[in-house]
């Protein structure tokens, strides 16, 4: 049975020394998802006293941010800034590395006579090459592209060496256990329950061919966030049956994925949409790349990367079969499509 979460807990979560800014945040936000009735406050303040002294410590004692959100995006900032500067120190490193090993090379060869060295030419210029190029790293069967602020993780940087995303380590597979559907094949969405700011809400779809994550109306005003207000929403939307959609506003919630003592958790901007759809939510690819997740749509499953293991999530069949009759006949009619119900219940973490 595991222990339970408490304020203690989150003021006992410390930035190691030599610890990527991102590494620790993410610990917090992760032992942050399994606690319960713990203020926006003590988040805060837990957050800010784990930091090790040095800018980022710096700033947050001069302007401690008012909501989580709030530490949230300046925090992203700083991770941004310590990611580039630790990447930086690598490619120095090897930089350096590689220079110490031609001048060895070099001052082994000068003793060596004319035709000797001449063959050697050649054989020197592909080590050369060799020792240019980024040391191979295990990518876990899967490539990933793109991800938060716009940034490319998955391709070169400006001409330097190919980087990597913060889960692309881990290996994620699909076997025969995850076909758990009552029929197959089929032609089915991948419509799930996800817990998005403290709330379960039910018949969110998952659609990485949307370039946005939408929150209807009918479930945010369920939720009943207190103070969280929208902001202004910048982008038009397209594609909700082939016409144009105005947003209410913007709003940065965490989404979890949970497990009993592994769980996931990101911060997502939505876009706030008042109208009459079958689904409460929809994940798009800004969540999916966020997590760094991998759907199998046959299977109707997706696999998360997370500190202890792979989070698998499933995808109702039955839930996608009754959406899909609902969206089908909403647009057979003209009708915008009424859905029974929001399906928004607090999350209980226990």
């Amino acid at each position: 049975m595991s222990q339970a979460v408490t304020s203690q807990t989150l003021f006992a979560c410390k930035q190691e020394p030599g610890e990527a800014l991102q590494c620790y945040f993410r610990r917090l936000l992760n032992i942050r998802a399994q606690a319960l009735g713990i203020s926006d406050e003590v988040v805060i303040d837990a957050a800010i006293n784990g930091l090790r002294i040095g800018q980022c410590a710096q700033y947050f004692a001069r302007k401690p941010p008012k909501t989580v959100a709030g530490l949230h995006e300046k925090m992203n900032e700083f991770c941004w800034v310590d990611n580039d500067l630790r990447l930086r120190q690598q490619e120095q490193q090897r930089s350096k590395e590689m220079n110490q090993q031609f001048g060895k090379r070099n001052r082994a060869n000068s003793s060596s006579d004319d035709q000797v060295r001449t063959q050697n030419v050649f054989s020197i210029e592909e080590e050369k090459s060799e020792l240019r190029q980024e040391p191979k790293s295990f990518r876990g069967g899967h490539a990933y592209r793109g991800g938060r602020g716009g940034r490319n993780f998955g391709g070169r940087n400006n001409g330097g060496s190919p980087r990597t995303t913060y889960w692309s380590h881990v290996p994620i597979t699909f076997d025969q256990s995850d076909l758990r559907l009552r029929d197959y094949p089929h032609n089915d969405a991948m419509v799930i329950n996800c817990n998005i700011g403290d709330y379960v809400i039910h018949d969110v779809l998952v659609d990485n061919g949307s370039s946005a994550d939408i929150l209807m109306a009918k479930a945010f005003r369920q939720m009943n966030l207190g103070g969280l207000v929208l902001e202004p929403a910048t982008n038009l939307l397209c594609g909700f049956w082939g016409r144009k959609v105005d947003a209410l506003g913007k709003i940065s919630l965490q989404v979890s994925f949970r497990e009993i003592s592994n769980p996931r958790t990101e911060f997502i901007t939505f876009d706030v949409v008042d109208i009459n759809d079958p689904y409460n939510a929809i994940l798009g690819r800004g969540t999916l790349n966020a997590f760094e997740a991998t759907v199998h749509s046959a299977c109707l499953a997706m696999n998360i990367p997370a500190y202890k293991g792979i989070i698998t999530v499933y995808g109702s069949q039955k839930g996608s079969q009754y959406r899909g009759r609902q969206t089908g006949s909403s647009r057979k009619s003209g009708d915008k499509g009424e859905c029974r119900g929001c399906g928004v219940a607090k999350a209980d973490c226990s």
